[in-house]
């Protein structure tokens, strides 16, 4: 096209993770596109450019509104569109647009979920910047395109840390909670509670030992710090430690022969005299052959802590990255607030009084604080947590890293040796290696929160508690989000038991006929109740044992005297769309032969149809009057059909 010129767009991006922002430029080029640079989507660019001059756009919406523009000018269709000057374009156009592109969304290795976000954010920019151009025709709003998206993806509910097998449990628990062998309903809410709180005690001993340990090598160096050493001993360390380059064969040797805790004591001295542990500092320390004497130094289960070693040093000065992950799991999993809340307390958002921590929490997702959390101190290292986190903040102002009136509370090293300006942002790699060194189920900070709301709700019977910890304003809310997260691995689980069972049982059959089939039969999962409808609602647990011989016919019962009475023991109710069917074509059955009924027989009527008639009546009724109302007219409108 004659108008193609290398014309290239930068727009100002913005994301922020953790609390910290990230600014970058995202180009696009029209003539690597084929685009001209008089097109409407050309605009757009310009107009995008334009306003992240002002101030920078969310990066997620620009990378969703570059892709699409790149994937639609590699397609012979997209590119003719995206080529119309803006008065050859208006709304029949979009919808084509908008069309092509999801048919072009489908066949990526996208997430259904992804597909959905990309596709609804191009719309969403493509309609916005339409308000500031002028094109074919005057109204471009979602409503008047009149585009509705093929793309439904939405995302799952979050997994919870138990729902992954743990093959060091015992056997009944071991499988993923979704997967829970049980014996009843009231067993499997009984395991995945066990389950819940067994992972959730073992990821706070956890993080308590990882506090506990960084302490007692904290006090080690400390008392390493006040042990006398000569001042020759101390000025060869300084020397070694203030070396630019590779250290005088001299002075290895002599270092060398020092012992590790000595020397680790002129490390404290130096760091103490020089004042490197300060934000300005004369030199910076390098400490040659660290790894092997921190090796030597380091007990059995401290070895973890090696990692870029020279920061052991500092540890009488200022908190560590693996302890503040701890910390930070730790008082994630007593509060159950999510993460960003979490990092947004602020040093005021913490009160500590008599044996009580009072902690302080906003939500930027709803831009409201959520519920104070009120903490026994005596909880497993929560006086461990608080006390370090607010320590580490006066030291780092002391240190002259943070300003005197900072309110952050989780930060430490970075790759940048100087002033503090963000927080701690190391979580996924961090968390990981928390994870390994402690044999913990892989898991990340967004599922601390579901977790602990999970074994709450099973745990105690006042739902309001579990609404109160979510910082839910209504209890519905709390409900779906337990739905989510919890009922579905329970119904889950209840759905693999009776297939289970089904399988088990039916091999048990057929190993009662050929022997070949034995070695199959797991017996714990045989279940020879397995429900057989009755035909009109209900069903029977096992009808080739009925409480009664008399009521038997051959190897079965009769199925005369499930109504009677108070009822059959063995008889139960299983609201599903099978039964629902049985009901209604039995009511409509007795409502039409009645008569025939008593007429041919009234002692039996009265005796065994009577009673069936009105367990149906009465279980049609509560189910009318009941959350199921709505499957139950459906199937009886359906059935109405069948027979017209």
């Amino acid at each position: 096209m004659s108008n193609v010129i290398n014309v290239r767009y930068k727009i100002a991006v913005k994301t922020t993770v953790r609390g910290r922002t990230y600014y970058a430029e995202l180009p696009i080029s029209l003539r690597e596109l084929h685009i001209p640079r008089k097109s409407w989507i050309a605009e757009q660019l310009h107009i995008l450019q334009a306003q992240s001059e002002v101030a920078a756009l969310l990066r997620h919406d620009i990378d969703c509104y570059l892709t699409v523009i790149k994937m639609l000018a590699q397609n012979e269709a997209g590119l003719e569109m995206l080529s119309l000057p803006a008065n050859k374009v208006g709304r029949h156009v979009l919808y084509r647009l908008f069309s092509l592109e999801e048919q072009l969304l489908h066949p990526t290795d996208r997430t259904d979920e992804g597909k959905s976000k990309v596709s609804s954010s191009f719309r969403k920019c493509v309609i916005d910047l339409a308000q500031e151009q002028k094109l074919k025709d005057d109204e471009i709003t979602r409503r008047s395109i009149g585009f509705q998206s093929s793309l439904t993806g939405r995302a799952g509910p979050r997994s919870l840390i138990s729902d992954v097998t743990d093959k060091s449990l015992d056997p009944d628990l071991a499988a993923p909670i979704s997967a829970l062998s049980h014996k009843d309903a009231k067993d499997l809410v009984v395991k995945t509670r066990e389950r819940l709180e067994y992972d959730l005690v073992t990821i706070q001993d956890a993080c308590v030992r990882e506090l506990e340990t960084c302490k007692a090598i904290r006090e080690r160096l400390i008392a390493l710090g006040k042990t006398k050493c000569s001042r020759g001993m101390v000025n060869l360390v300084a020397d070694m430690l203030s070396a630019e380059k590779y250290p005088l064969k001299g002075h290895q040797a002599a270092v060398g022969e020092l012992s590790t805790d000595m020397l680790f004591a002129g490390y404290q001295k130096v760091i103490a005299r020089d004042g490197l542990a300060k934000v300005e500092r004369p030199y910076s320390p390098v400490f040659w052959k660290n790894k092997n004497r921190l090796e030597d130094f380091l007990g059995a289960g401290e070895k973890h802590l090696v990692g870029p070693g020279s920061r052991i040093h500092y540890l009488p000065y200022r908190m560590i990255a693996p302890e503040l992950v701890a910390a930070f799991v730790l008082l994630l999993s007593y509060t159950a607030w999510n993460g960003h809340t979490l990092q947004a307390m602020g040093a005021d958002d913490v009160v500590v009084k008599g044996d009580w921590v009072t902690l302080k929490g906003y939500k930027g997702k709803i831009d409201s604080f959520v519920t104070d959390a009120h903490l026994d101190i005596k909880q497993p290292g929560l006086k461990l947590a608080i006390d370090l986190i607010l320590w580490n903040r006066k030291q780092l102002i002391k240190l002259g890293f943070l300003p005197k009136n900072s309110q952050l509370l989780w930060c430490t090293w970075s790759t940048y040796y100087g002033p503090i300006e963000f927080q701690y942002v190391g979580f996924q790699d961090g968390l990981k290696k928390f994870q390994k060194a402690y044999s913990l189920p892989s898991f990340s900070l967004d599922q601390v929160r579901p977790q602990v709301m999970a074994y709450e709700s099973l745990k105690g019977k006042n739902p309001d508690h579990v609404r109160q910890l979510a910082s839910h304003k209504k209890l519905s809310t709390t409900g779906h989000y337990l739905d989510q997260i919890l009922m579905r691995s329970l119904n889950s689980a209840i759905n693999l038991e009776f297939q289970r069972r089904m399988e088990n049982t039916v091999i048990f059959r057929l190993a009662e006929k050929d022997s070949a089939f034995e070695p199959l039969v797991r017996m714990k999962h045989v279940d020879l109740r397995l429900l057989t409808p009755l035909g009109d609602g209900s069903s029977c647990r096992n009808p080739a044992e009925p409480p009664d011989e008399e009521f038997m016919i051959g190897n079965m019962c009769d199925g005369n005297r499930c109504h009677v009475g108070e009822g059959c023991e063995n008889r139960m109710v299983v609201i599903d769309m099978e039964n629902l069917a049985a009901l209604i074509r039995k009511r409509r059955f007795y409502r039409m032969n009645w008569r025939r009924l008593e007429a041919k027989n009234s002692a039996a009527f009265g005796k065994f149809h009577v009673p069936a008639i009105l367990f149906n009546l009465g279980l049609y009724d509560y189910i009318k009057s009941g959350s199921f109302r709505h499957h139950l007219v459906r199937v009886e409108r359906e059935i109405e059909n069948e027979t017209s």
